[in-house]
């Protein structure tokens, strides 16, 4: 199929093709006829009369013109038109694009998951951090008695030692147990680091893990059992509603560096930055005209949750 630049052509997609054989030709032509008047120059000029020169030099003018202007002219245009990034496909473009798209979003909604999950325990703040960790703590008396259940033996069965706490190593078994790829383990609990299929998991368990130390009170780097049932429903408890809203809000005082209550594009990639985020300033762009329509520069909070609503509902679980 026929590219924009390929229609310019009177033979679309073989007018390249078709256009270089005939200047090619045309050349052959030319210099066969500048060798005929080299010729009829070399041999009968003695014999030339006035009116003979006359012709002879009008005879000149057209193939002068050619090599001078008309062929460099239509060959520089050709030149254009067939470039390499001219002539490239557009659904093969478009396929690329839509990729590298993919990834930018996977990569903003992980570290978006992470940032939600460590907003959730202030850590700047003693006094919200103990209303979100005794609201969490309701949030697991509130679950079904099944699941409950299952987060008591799952405490019961990873806490080997029965020292009644589970420290990072076991925790990371507990994740292993709960579907997640967590980083490989030594025998003797180290961590050795995250190996390609985890990979996928590593920004929400890295997202989990600060969530262990917010929740570890004493500092002690174990989580003693009521402490384990609070970040159970701070991690896996649904957030819908208002819950969810106050994520984003929470998201957006993380993001408001200079307490200002708006916060601007750059502060948003600063952001990303710190967290070696993928994102680029266009990709933020796009999706911002793609949610409000209109280019924005800075958002106050309302417009900051519709924008983080927008990218979950059409890039996230909810829009998969």
């Amino acid at each position: 199929m026929a590219n924009p630049h390929q229609l310019l052509f009177a033979f679309q997609n073989h007018g390249p093709e078709m256009m270089t054989t005939f200047l090619q030709t045309s050349v052959l032509f030319l210099a066969v006829y500048c060798a005929v008047l080299l010729v009829d120059l070399a041999t009968n000029a003695k014999n030339f009369t006035a009116v003979r020169w006359v012709f002879f030099v009008v005879a000149c003018i057209p193939p002068y013109l050619n090599l001078t202007w008309l062929i460099p002219k239509v060959v520089s245009k050709l030149c254009i038109v067939t470039a390499v990034e001219f002539m490239k496909d557009r659904e093969t473009i478009d396929e690329v694009i839509a990729d590298c798209k993919e990834e930018q979003v996977a990569e903003v909604l992980r570290m978006l998951e992470i940032l939600k999950l460590r907003g959730r325990v202030p850590d700047n703040d003693p006094d919200k951090r103990e209303e979100a960790l005794a609201n969490a703590k309701v949030s697991f008396e509130n679950m079904s008695e099944k699941v409950k259940d299952e987060f008591k033996q799952i405490f019961r069965i990873f806490d080997k030692d029965s020292s009644k706490s589970i420290d990072k190593e076991e925790f990371l078994l507990v994740l292993k147990s709960l579907g997640f790829k967590v980083p490989n383990i030594s025998k003797d609990g180290k961590t050795l680091g995250y190996g390609d299929e985890a990979k996928d998991d590593k920004d929400k368990i890295d997202g989990i893990m600060s969530l262990f130390d917010l929740v570890d009170g004493d500092e002690s780097h174990t989580l003693e059992e009521d402490e384990f049932y609070v970040l159970m429903a701070l991690a896996f408890s649904p957030r819908e509603g208002e819950d969810a809203k106050k994520d984003w809000e929470d998201l957006f005082e993380m993001f408001d560096s200079d307490n200002s209550q708006t916060i601007t594009i750059d502060e948003v990639l600063e952001r990303f930055d710190d967290m070696d985020c993928g994102a680029d300033r266009g990709f933020i762009e796009a999706t911002v005209f793609d949610c409000f329509r209109s280019m924005k520069i800075e958002f106050h909070q309302e417009e900051f949750v519709e924008w983080m609503e927008y990218l979950e509902e059409k890039y996230g679980s909810k829009g998969k």
